[in-house]
């Protein structure tokens, strides 16, 4: 499956709650909804991160990725990276260039 594709299945694809529930029950390490109220304590409970104390603010804590962690984000960089090549290979140099200064355009809009 190219890069095109893979983003097109995405997009055409939608999960309700209880077939996210089945998924995430038969494999929890692809499946996870992250949200402000449960974010910490599932990337925790996976391994991903390490949760520890803030010692300046006894109300919160600090989270340091694992070496777990790491290598998940080390795998979807890789992934990122060959899906972007993929993307922008039929531009030329100068297409590419041009893309780049109208994103940074956009972006310093935001």
């Amino acid at each position: 499956m190219n890069a095109l594709d893979y983003f097109n299945t995405r997009l055409e694809a939608t999960i309700s709650p209880m077939d996210y529930l089945r998924c995430a029950e038969a494999n929890p390490e692809e499946y996870f909804l992250m949200d402000v109220r449960n974010g910490p304590e599932h990337v925790e409970t996976l391994g991903f991160v390490e949760r520890t104390k803030n010692p300046n603010d006894r109300r919160s804590y600090s989270l340091l990725i694992t070496p777990k962690g790491n290598q998940v984000l080390d795998s979807r960089w890789e992934f990122l990276i060959e899906t972007e090549l993929e993307v922008l290979e039929p531009l030329s140099k100068q297409e590419k260039e041009l893309l780049k200064e109208f994103l940074v355009k956009i972006w310093n809009t935001l």
